[in-house]
């Protein structure tokens, strides 16, 4: 017999009845229009379990400050020294990289602008269609270094 189990189902062996999906597969014993029936029954799945929470500023400050012994509004202006650093470095004057050692290397990359095209042909629909151009961005490029790479792991 041919099994099933979609997303959220589980099968149910026993002969209680179930709202959900159920499925009907052709008996191989020769006889036509004899079906065994399978039933589905809709499971919750494990996203059910509380997910750690995304730490919050206050509790990412306390957290410092608690670990150094650092009072935490000496802890808040270490962290928006940094930020002014990075900001600096990354900005229309610095030399656009910054590296937080142990952790990640942060650059700004250059798109070049992107000349108008005509007589494209699109993909989906096998028609010529024009492009605008579109002008030079600049984007934020964060690298994860192996320090924080092996933290993961």
């Amino acid at each position: 017999m041919r099994e099933f189990c979609g997303k959220n189902h589980i099968a149910v062996i026993d002969k209680q009845v179930c709202n959900s999906l159920t499925l009907f597969t052709e008996a191989h014993d020769g006889r036509k229009n004899r079906h065994n029936r399978v039933k589905f029954q809709e499971v919750k799945m494990a996203a059910d379990k509380a997910k750690p929470k995304l730490v919050t500023k206050s509790e990412f400050l306390k957290s410092i400050s608690e670990s150094t012994g650092v009072a935490k509004k000496d802890v808040s202006a270490v962290l928006d020294a940094v930020s002014e650093l990075v900001s600096k470095n990354i900005g229309k004057k610095g030399p656009g990289v910054i590296a937080i050692p142990g952790l990640v290397k942060i650059m700004v990359r250059v798109k070049p602008a992107q000349p108008a095209k005509k007589g494209v042909i699109n993909p989906f629909t096998k028609e010529l269609q024009d492009r605008p151009a579109k002008p030079a961005t600049k984007k934020v490029r964060v690298v994860p270094l192996k320090a924080l790479k092996d933290m993961v792991k």
